[in-house]
Parts: C-alpha cells; sequence; structure tokens
C-alpha cells in the first residue's frame, strides 16, 4: 500500500511539472532595442514589428532572449526566424518563437557565439506568415542587424 501511495504523489509532481510553460519574457521587467536603436519598429507592407531583447547589449556565449511585439498580433499565424553572423559567417543560429501565454507577442531565447573580433556583426532574420480576412496567407521577412561585444 506504501508503494502505491508513493507512486500516486510521484505521478501526481510529475503531471503537474509538465503543464503549461510558465515564461517570464523579462528578469527585469525591462526590454531594449538592439543596439540601443531609438526605434524597434519595422514596417513592410502593412505591417509593422518590434524587435526586443532582455539584455541591453548582446554579449557573445551569453543567452538572451528575443521579443517580439506586433501591430497585428491576431494575423500572425506563424513566425520563424535565425541569426547569422555578418562579418564573420558562423552559420544560422535558429530562433524558435512561440507565443507568451497572454499571445500579446512573440519570444525566442537565443545565444551569439564568440570568435576573435571582440565586437562581432550579426543579422537577425524573421519571417512572419500573416492570414487575412479572406484566409490568403502572406509570408513577409524582417531583417535587422546588432553587434555584440565581448
Amino acid at each position: 500500500m506504501n508503494k502505491l501511495k508513493t507512486l500516486i504523489i510521484a505521478v501526481c509532481f510529475l503531471v503537474t511539472g509538465c503543464g503549461e510553460k510558465s515564461y517570464s519574457t523579462l528578469d527585469n521587467g525591462k526590454s531594449y532595442c538592439l543596439n540601443a536603436k531609438v526605434t524597434c519598429q519595422q514596417i513592410k507592407e502593412s505591417h509593422s514589428l518590434e524587435i526586443r531583447a532582455s539584455v541591453e547589449q548582446v554579449v557573445p556565449e551569453n543567452p538572451f532572449t528575443v521579443l517580439l511585439s506586433f501591430s497585428d498580433i491576431d494575423q500572425v499565424q506563424n513566425v520563424t526566424g535565425y541569426l547569422e553572423g555578418v562579418s564573420m559567417y558562423m552559420g544560422k543560429i535558429p530562433l524558435l518563437f512561440e507565443p507568451d501565454k497572454n499571445n500579446e507577442m512573440y519570444f525566442s531565447n537565443a545565444f551569439v557565439g564568440s570568435c576573435s573580433d571582440p565586437t562581432m556583426h550579426w543579422r537577425i532574420v524573421i519571417d512572419v506568415q500573416y492570414v487575412d480576412e479572406a484566409g490568403q496567407v502572406s509570408t513577409i521577412q524582417f531583417v535587422d542587424n546588432f553587434y555584440s561585444q565581448r
């Protein structure tokens, strides 16, 4: 009987631990434009996107979060993206975006590598699939550049 109780308690802990992700978008409640730009906003066609980061300065080999805010999030169907080095090509680093629990923005954990240059030039590429009122799907690519610094 004690083994059964222990098994039930263990299963309860596992089930409650596997619930919906609780994600705090920012540890300090702040987000920053990449490279401290005046505006984080990108506009293409009739769509607008803000690209923000959880850190003021991206530092190689230190994780950070990329946050995306949309003017028309109700039309967003899917978001994909990647990071790539511009000053030194290091391959494409995938960004796996998912909506936050309130479906107000998308986020992805990110990480850039280190190289011999103290300052590295990076590009972030984000592809957004939009669905309009008629059900038509279109993909728009947003691109921004930023630097990491050791």
